[in-house]
Parts: structure tokens; C-alpha cells; sequence
């Protein structure tokens, strides 16, 4: 039996696509063969994804959609069901982060991190597993983060709250719909260059990096790697996992 990493004749949903971690693995799905439906709030990116992507002769369709926003997800499946004949592969990348220590955290700023970082995902799984079952295959892929296992640094509690609440929700979709040829796995992304950690301060940086085997911040297409190897038939037996993609930050 030969190891297939290709996404051939695949349907992929993508989340937060328009840049960073969600548009690294948006254009690898298209380069291993994969459609892709490529959504976010931020329509500038989307575009520029497409406009790349038809230009190397890649299926892209583009969705200005806010994950939060359960009729804008629902419209969206279901035109996309209808329209390309369904999703087989969801990439849920989408999410945000701010600090605030708990004392000073107000309600709504922990109310919009819980519901784009976590909810996001019961909203798409919702409305893609009972889809995924009645074709007998679907693989789902939740970007989470070391943060919600080992918890986060001061001022961001909420955010590895969220995270950490995707990794026993995923696990619960394996049991329960893998009998029905759904997988359901999480990637566990360590520091990665991207728009949310520039801004993290120098000083932070250096002493992550100094206890870190690796030596070097991730990049986006290290998670994008890692998501082709979980979407594809490469990973067939592997199910209900965390994928810590951190450079060695997490050993266990």
C-alpha cells in the first residue's frame, strides 16, 4: 500500500483564510490537489487568495463570512453543498488574541474570544458532520494551540481557555462520529510568524526562543504541512489527535 499525501478530487473548507496560518494552508490544499472554499471577515485577503490562485490554475471560491455568525456559516455550507457537491475537509484556522488581565477583562472581550476561538467551531462542525456522514467520509482539523494545553502567558487566559476548550471537543467528535468515516483532529501551533505574534515584545520572543530545541519562531507553512498530512490519506488511522507543531516546545 503506497502513502498518499494527495488531496485529489478533495472539497476543503478553510476559516480565516485571508492571511497568516489560514492562507498557508488554504494555498497548500490547492497545490495537493485540493478545491478550496476560503473564508473570512476580511474580504481584502480573500480576494488577493484567489486572484493567486486562478493565476496557477487552482479552485478557489471566496466567502466574506463572520464564524460566529451560525446563518452566514449555515448559508455558506449549504451553498457550497450544493454548488461543488459538499466539503470533505474542514480546516477551522480562524481565531483572535488580545491581553487583559483577568481582573481587568471586560465581559465582552472575553465573550468575543470564547465565541470566535471555540464556539466558531460547534458552529461549522454543526452544520458539516451530518454531511460528511451520509457521504461516509469528512475529516475535520481544529487549529489550537500549545497555550490551551500548558495554559498562557499573563493577559491571556481567555485565549488559552478557548484553545484548550477545542481539544476535548474534537476528541469527542472522533468518538462519536468516527464510526460514520469522519476523522476529527487538532493542530497545536507554538509561536508562529504571523500578524497576531508581531506584536508580541522582543524581550517575550527571546526568552521563548532561548529554552526552545529548535532555536527559530514557526512559520506558517509548518502548520500548513502538518494539515496536509491530517487532511490527507497519509493520516487514515489517525484520529482524535493533538499535533503540537512547536519546534519542541512540547514533548509529551
Amino acid at each position: 500500500m503506497s502513502i498518499n499525501f494527495s488531496l485529489n478530487q478533495r472539497k476543503a473548507l478553510v476559516t480565516g483564510a485571508s492571511q497568516g496560518i489560514g492562507k498557508a494552508i488554504a494555498k497548500a490544499f490547492m497545490e495537493s490537489g485540493a478545491e478550496v472554499v476560503a473564508c473570512d471577515v476580511k474580504k481584502e485577503g480573500l480576494v488577493q487568495l484567489k486572484e493567486d490562485s486562478d493565476d496557477k490554475g487552482h479552485k478557489c471560491y471566496i466567502y466574506e463570512v463572520d464564524v460566529t455568525n451560525r446563518r452566514q456559516i449555515k448559508e455558506m455550507i449549504s451553498e457550497a453543498d450544493e454548488s461543488i457537491g459538499g466539503i470533505d475537509i474542514l480546516a477551522s484556522v480562524a481565531g483572535i488574541h488580545n491581553r487583559f488581565n483577568i481582573d481587568e477583562m471586560p465581559d465582552d472581550i472575553w465573550d468575543r474570544m470564547i465565541n470566535v476561538n471555540l464556539t466558531s467551531c460547534f458552529n461549522l462542525t454543526k452544520n458539516l458532520l451530518p454531511k460528511m456522514a451520509k457521504r461516509n467520509f469528512g475529516v475535520i482539523i481544529q487549529i489550537a494551540s500549545v497555550a490551551g494545553v500548558v495554559g498562557s502567558v499573563t493577559g491571556a487566559s481567555h485565549y488559552a481557555a478557548a484553545k484548550g476548550g477545542l481539544i476535548p471537543y474534537i476528541r469527542s467528535l472522533s468518538k462519536e462520529w468516527g464510526s460514520r468515516g469522519i476523522r476529527a483532529n487538532c493542530i497545536g501551533p507554538g509561536l508562529i510568524d504571523t500578524e497576531m505574534t508581531q506584536v508580541m515584545q522582543e524581550v517575550a520572543v527571546k526568552a521563548y526562543l532561548s529554552d526552545l530545541p529548535l532555536g527559530r519562531i514557526g512559520t506558517p507553512e509548518d502548520i500548513a504541512g502538518a494539515a496536509v498530512y491530517l487532511a490527507s490519506d497519509a493520516s487514515s488511522y489517525v484520529n482524535g489527535q493533538l499535533l503540537n507543531v512547536c519546534g519542541g516546545y512540547l514533548m509529551a
